[in-house]
């Protein structure tokens, strides 16, 4: 039984042009290449939320993979400022089981708000 010619010819064009699309796919490469910028907007745009003024600088100097290994691993951000920031609210630095036992007494709260119980109903 001689094979129907329309799907012979329809295999070999397919077989054509699977084998050749390799070739041009490496030869269009060059125009997906990034710069450096674009790489660090890119990394910007997908590891945090988006660049702001002063961070494609600042990602360049300090290397791209070097940013991404600190963004992967926040417990090595010197966070001082932060810290000295937050010394001011106990009530944030304190557990979860304090935080949810604390009432401020209406005697101190009243005494410093000039109000009483009884006026603020």
């Amino acid at each position: 039984m001689p094979p129907n010619r329309p799907v012979v010819l329809a295999s070999m064009i397919a077989l054509a042009l699977t084998t050749a699309a390799p070739a041009s796919a490496q030869n269009d490469r060059s125009y997906r290449e990034q710069t450096a910028d674009q790489q660090v907007i890119h990394a910007l745009n997908r590891l945090a939320f988006g660049p702001r003024p002063g961070d494609v600088q600042a990602v360049r100097q300090m290397g791209l993979d070097r940013w991404i290994d600190q963004q992967l691993h926040p417990e090595h951000i010197n966070d001082s400022a932060i810290d000295g920031l937050l010394a001011h609210y106990p009530l944030l630095l304190s557990g979860l089981h304090q935080r949810f036992n604390y009432t401020p007494s209406c005697s101190r709260t009243c005494r410093t708000s000039g109000t009483s119980r009884s006026s603020r109903a």
